[in-house]
């Protein structure tokens, strides 16, 4: 596994809201601040390595919407 591979999402979910945050040009800090958790459970989430709470992920609906 190369260092590269190691920061791609693992799964669907993840990696739509990844992708997203990155064309909307958002940083973690932003998304995680308006969702109100840390930046690494957002980092975690898009990783698919944390699934997030049913209230977080309508706050990651909004921002990134």
């Amino acid at each position: 596994m190369t260092n590269d591979d190691k920061d791609k999402p693992k799964n669907d979910f993840g990696m739509i809201i990844h992708q997203k945050r990155k064309d909307l040009k958002l940083t973690l800090q932003f998304v995680a601040d308006y969702c109100d958790v840390s930046v690494n459970f957002v980092s975690l989430v898009e990783r698919g390595v944390k699934s997030p709470s049913d209230k977080v992920v309508l706050k990651l609906a909004e921002v990134l919407d």
